[in-house]
C-alpha cells in the first residue's frame, strides 16, 4: 500500500484493511488517474459507468423506501432512510465493481462499522482551484471535539483512510498526504492539487458514520418488527375470521344427516388455514423474539409478507368442483330444519364470510 507506515498504530492498521477491503471491490471507475492513459471517448465511458452505478443505486434505494411509507414514526423514517441508502451503496458497486473515491470510503466505512467498535466518519473536500473538483475519504479515531475543518485537532491516534488514493496515514501528516481531484476540462485529465489556502479548499464532515449508523440499526431493528407486525395482523386476522365462520358452517352442517361431502371439504379447508395460521405464528415469534439483524427483518418485510398474503389468499379460496358440491342442494334434513331455523345456507353463509374476508384483504 501507498504511503505505508512501519510503526503502524492500530487504526492505522484498520484503516489498511478497511481500504483493502474497499479496494478489493472496485476494480474501476472514473477519476482515477491511471484513466489519464484513456483516450477522451472511453474515459467518457468510465465516468458515465460510474454515474449508471450511482443512478441504479438511488432507484433501489427510492424503490425499496417506498415498502416503509406507511410507517408511522416520521423521525425513525428518516433514520431508515440515510441507513437503506447506505446500504445500497455498498451493495451496487460491490455488484458492479465500479466506483469512484465516494464508493471506496463509504466501502471502507461500512468494514469499520462491521468489524469495530471505532468511530469513523465519511469527510469531503470541498473548493479548488477547478471547477469540477472534490475528494471523499474516511477519517478514523477523530477526537471528539475538534474542529472539523483542521485535521491537526483530531488527536493524535486519528487516521486518515483514502482507499481511492491507496493511502492510510495519520491525520496530522494530512498537508503532505491527502490531495484534492479536480478534473481539467481543457486538457480533459484528472488531476490533484495540494489542500491549499490559495485553492479555498475547506473540510467537511458526512451525516453518515458509525455512531449514526449504529444508532440507525437500532432504530431500525425496533421499526421493522412493529412494522413487520402492523403488516401480518391484516392477514393474521383475515385467515382466523375466515376458518372461525367455517368452522360455525362446519359445527352447523354436522347438525344434519346427508352432508358428509360438505364436512370433508371444509374440514379439510379448515386444516389448510391452520396450517397457514401457525406458520404466520411462528414467523412472527421467531422475528420478535430471536432476530437481531435488521436486514433480516428487512428481508422479512420484503419477501415473506408478499409471499405469506398471496399463499393466504391462496388458501382461503375453494376449488371449482369443491365450490359445485358445497352451494348445491342440501339435504332433505337441512333443507327442512333451515326453512323453520334461522342459520344460513352454505352458499350465503360462504358469501357473507367472503366478503367479511375481502373487507380484511383490503388492509393489507
Amino acid at each position: 500500500m501507498e504511503g505505508r507506515y512501519e510503526d503502524s498504530s492500530p487504526l492505522i492498521k484498520i484503516g489498511e484493511a478497511a481500504s483493502q477491503f474497499a479496494r478489493s471491490f472496485i476494480s474501476r471507475g472514473g477519476t482515477q488517474m491511471e484513466n489519464n492513459e484513456l483516450d477522451a471517448e472511453h474515459l467518457l465511458q468510465h465516468f458515465q459507468g460510474v454515474e449508471d452505478v450511482r443512478n441504479v443505486a438511488q432507484m433501489m434505494a427510492n424503490e425499496r423506501l417506498k415498502h416503509f411509507n406507511k410507517m408511522s414514526n416520521r423521525d425513525a423514517l428518516e433514520e431508515i432512510a440515510q441507513l437503506i441508502w447506505f446500504d445500497i451503496v455498498n451493495e451496487i458497486p460491490m455488484k458492479y465493481t465500479v466506483g469512484n473515491c465516494d464508493e471506496l470510503a463509504h466501502l471502507a466505512l461500512n468494514y469499520v462499522l462491521d468489524k469495530t467498535d471505532l468511530k469513523a466518519e465519511v469527510f469531503r473536500v470541498y473548493g479548488g482551484s477547478h471547477e469540477t473538483n472534490g475528494h471523499v475519504f474516511l477519517v478514523i479515531g477523530r477526537k471528539i471535539p475538534s474542529d472539523m475543518s483542521d485535521p491537526l485537532t483530531w488527536g493524535d491516534d486519528a487516521v486518515i483512510c483514502d482507499p481511492w488514493a491507496n493511502k492510510v496515514y495519520p491525520a496530522a501528516t494530512y498537508k503532505e498526504n491527502l490531495k484534492n481531484y479536480y478534473f481539467d476540462k481543457v486538457a480533459y485529465k484528472n488531476g490533484l492539487e495540494d489542500l491549499t489556502d490559495e485553492h479555498h479548499v475547506t473540510l467537511k464532515g458526512y451525516i453518515l458514520d458509525t455512531d449514526f449508523l449504529r444508532k440507525a440499526k437500532d432504530t431500525a431493528l425496533k421499526e421493522f418488527k412493529t412494522f413487520f407486525n402492523n403488516e401480518i395482523e391484516p392477514i393474521f386476522k383475515s385467515l382466523s375470521t375466515y376458518r372461525d365462520g367455517l368452522a360455525a358452517e362446519l359445527k352447523t352442517l354436522k347438525s344434519f344427516q346427508g352432508n358428509e361431502q360438505k364436512i370433508i371439504i371444509i374440514s379439510n379447508k379448515i386444516a389448510e388455514l391452520n396450517e397457514v395460521i401457525n406458520d404466520i405464528t411462528y414467523k412472527k415469534n421467531k422475528i420478535n423474539q430471536e432476530t437481531k439483524d435488521y436486514k433480516l427483518v428487512q428481508g422479512s418485510i420484503l419477501t415473506v409478507i408478499p409471499e405469506i398474503g398471496r399463499n393466504a389468499i391462496t388458501k382461503m379460496h375453494f376449488q371449482p368442483a369443491e365450490l359445485q358440491i358445497l352451494i348445491g342442494k342440501a339435504s332433505t334434513q337441512e333443507q327442512v330444519s333451515r326453512f323453520f331455523s334461522p342459520p344460513k345456507d352454505t352458499q350465503t353463509a360462504l358469501e357473507e364470510m367472503t366478503n367479511k374476508v375481502n373487507q380484511e384483504i383490503k388492509k393489507w
